[in-house]
């Protein structure tokens, strides 16, 4: 799994760069920044990575991980919650 992170005035080129390259997408979290999780194999996640990089002027963060992602409520979890 690759995770790709731009700001939220890049997500439309990071649509554009995924669909291009027939990227396969795992899910997208929307905070700070949009972070989307990318299904890749190992053998081709460096030229992804680099091409990526190249689309977007270096303006992502790449990271690679094998976590899951799971889907919780809003607000599960809050310090609020455990006050």
């Amino acid at each position: 799994t690759l995770y790709a992170s731009v700001g939220y005035e890049l997500f439309d080129a990071l649509k554009k760069f995924l669909a291009l390259h027939g990227a396969a997408v795992q899910g997208t979290e929307y905070a700070g920044d949009v972070t989307v999780a990318l299904s890749v194999e190992e053998q081709a996640a460096a030229g992804l990575a680099a091409a990526m990089q190249d689309f977007l002027a270096g303006r992502v963060r790449i990271r690679e991980g094998d976590t899951r992602w799971a889907a919780f409520p809003a607000g599960a979890g809050s310090d609020s919650e455990n006050r």
